[in-house]
């Protein structure tokens, strides 16, 4: 994943690398972000939101993000969980306004 800027030297968004220009196996990161760094840099938490939808359009086999989305699915379809609750999961955080996690889904 690379940031997009624009004319300013501002990020825009975010783009994959192709594999040829990356030349190493893809990975999958855990982003853990502090209440601080979460409520105060929400445009930064949109760009790693936009990164892990841009990381599920490398449909290769070796796409160790898509693999983990589906064994996750597996695992909390195994434990009950509604189907509309797991699709996609993959941001986790605390909600402002009460204590219970939230989930992007």
């Amino acid at each position: 994943m690379r940031p997009k800027w624009d004319a300013r030297g501002r990020v825009q968004g975010v783009e994959l690398i192709p594999r040829t220009e990356l030349d190493r196996p893809r990975v999958d990161v855990t982003v853990i972000p502090s209440g601080l760094y979460r409520d105060l840099f929400p445009n930064l938490m949109l760009l790693l939101d936009q990164a892990v939808d841009v990381s599920k359009i490398d449909t290769n086999a070796d796409n160790p993000l898509l693999r983990n989305i589906a064994a996750a699915r597996a695992e909390l379809e195994a434990q009950g969980v509604a189907p509309l609750k797991r699709s996609g999961l993959r941001q986790c955080g605390c909600s402002a306004c009460r204590r219970e996690p939230t989930v992007r889904t």
